[in-house]
């Protein structure tokens, strides 16, 4: 039982978990773990088993070796799934009855659409996720209140039942709130209904689109409403700016905290309260890359996660985002997993004076001045970029400090501003704040 942390001289609570956390993962190293998972892989899946030569696990006797593996993309999800990319001992048809699977779709946002199988008996958080927000969630999954897009992939067709008890979940303690149709025109009755259902669910942590959330703050200081109080905000499902931090942290109040997911894999990394995005090595294998190959701390690349126990197995899946190590060592009770900054989706780099720029680069140099509340830069030209910009409420646009502060990354002379009310929604209903229409590269130089 020690090495389960309960026994021995241990107080702390917070040692005991970080033990108990150890003992679960096992005494592995991250080679023996990649080696057991594609063995499993190419027993039990087609898609790997019809290509053993490349993924025999007798290959692999480093990470070095692992990271010679092909690289899966959306076209291979597409073309083998769902046959070949499940498991064969799998019974498809009981796990869908029981709720313990279920079909998850992409939102859109990459223009490529995939399906994937996801088992709901994963827990989305962590083991000992209390060290991890650094207030106590009870030691069991959290009651999560979620706000999100209309089209959330995470439960697509759930969505579209419309009482509070249908949008309770039968297999998880979630809620789906009422979602908006568009986060810029959001009314009084929504404000009141979102109140109204996060007040009476009490939940532990409100994950949401932050740009979404943003919107119901932005609408309810408008109509000088009140918003519920909640331990944790959790954001996620796409890009969140510095803009929408700031509000959402003077709006409720809490700890508003990052998490990076993915519909094909929703535990990719997930920030502490120290404010660092930890990498979820208990379920995936991260690399970030670049065409010269594995990128050092700092140096922006593509993110490549292998899972460990998704139904639907990735090996080597370059799932379209962008990131970086940050090289640094966090002193939260997760510090053994490493850190990352997640720069945007690969497809909304813009390109200015001889060098790709990130979403996250951009939102940056804007940072979140009192007077912005929403802002998108769309390249729809080599030399020519589309800014529109939604102010705060009451306040007088500056955009001459918009101006100054893009000058390092972008020529003043091809920006073209319009104010705006709103921002048009993309195909997925999400936002973006990077766009364009220019062809970016698939893995960045």
């Amino acid at each position: 039982m020690d090495r389960f942390g309960l026994t021995g001289a241990t107080s702390e609570l917070i040692d005991v978990r970080r033990k108990q956390r150890k003992a679960l993962a096992g005494e592995k190293s991250q080679v023996s773990r990649l080696r057991d998972r594609l063995d499993g892989l190419c027993r039990r899946v087609p898609y790997f088993g019809q290509r053993r030569a490349n993924y025999d696990p007798a290959l692999i006797s480093s990470l070095e070796d692992f990271a010679q593996l092909p690289l899966m993309r959306r076209r291979d999800l597409r073309r083998s799934f769902p046959h070949d990319l499940l498991p064969n001992d799998i019974d498809l048809a009981a796990g869908i009855a029981s709720g313990q699977l279920s079909f998850v779709a992409t939102s859109g946002s990459t223009d490529e659409r995939i399906q994937v199988l996801s088992s709901s008996m994963i827990d989305r958080l962590p083991f000992g996720s209390d060290d991890l927000f650094g207030i106590s969630i009870g030691g069991r999954p959290p009651k999560t209140a979620f706000f999100t897009t209309p089209v959330c992939s995470t439960s697509a067709c759930f969505r579209q039942d419309h009482s509070y008890r249908e949008r309770r979940s039968k297999t998880s303690p979630d809620l789906l709130l009422r979602p908006a149709s568009d986060p810029f025109t959001i009314s009084a009755d929504l404000v009141q209904a979102f109140f109204a259902e996060v007040a009476e669910f009490q939940p532990t942590i409100l994950a949401a689109d932050p740009i979404y959330l943003q919107g119901m703050v932005r609408a309810a200081r408008k109509y000088d409403l009140p918003l519920p109080t909640v331990p944790i905000v959790q954001t996620g499902f796409e890009f969140r700016t510095q803009t929408s931090l700031r509000e959402l942290r003077n709006a409720f109040h809490s700890p508003v905290l990052d998490d990076y997911g993915a519909s094909e894999e929703n535990r990719l990394a997930v920030e502490c309260h120290r404010g660092c995005l930890h990498v979820r090595t208990d379920a995936i294998y991260l690399e970030i890359i670049n065409k010269g190959g594995v990128c050092s701390p700092g140096t922006v690349g593509n993110v490549v996660i292998t899972t460990f126990d998704t139904i639907t197995p990735l090996v080597r899946y370059l799932i379209g985002d962008l990131a970086s190590w940050t090289g640094r060592r966090c002193d939260c009770a997760f510090a053994d997993w490493p850190t990352i900054e997640v720069h945007g989706r690969c497809k909304d780099l813009l390109s200015s004076q001889g060098r790709w720029i990130s979403s996250l680069e951009i939102d940056r140099a804007v940072q979140a001045p009192e007077w912005l509340d929403f802002y998108r830069l769309t390249q729809t030209e080599p030399h020519s970029f589309n800014v529109e910009i939604v102010g705060a409420l009451g306040a007088q646009l500056n955009l001459r400090h918009f101006v100054d502060t893009l000058t390092p990354y972008l020529d003043p002379k091809e920006l073209h501003f319009r104010s705006v009310n709103g921002l048009e929604l993309l195909p997925s209903l999400k936002v973006g704040t990077t766009l364009t229409k220019l062809e970016t590269p698939e893995i960045v130089p």
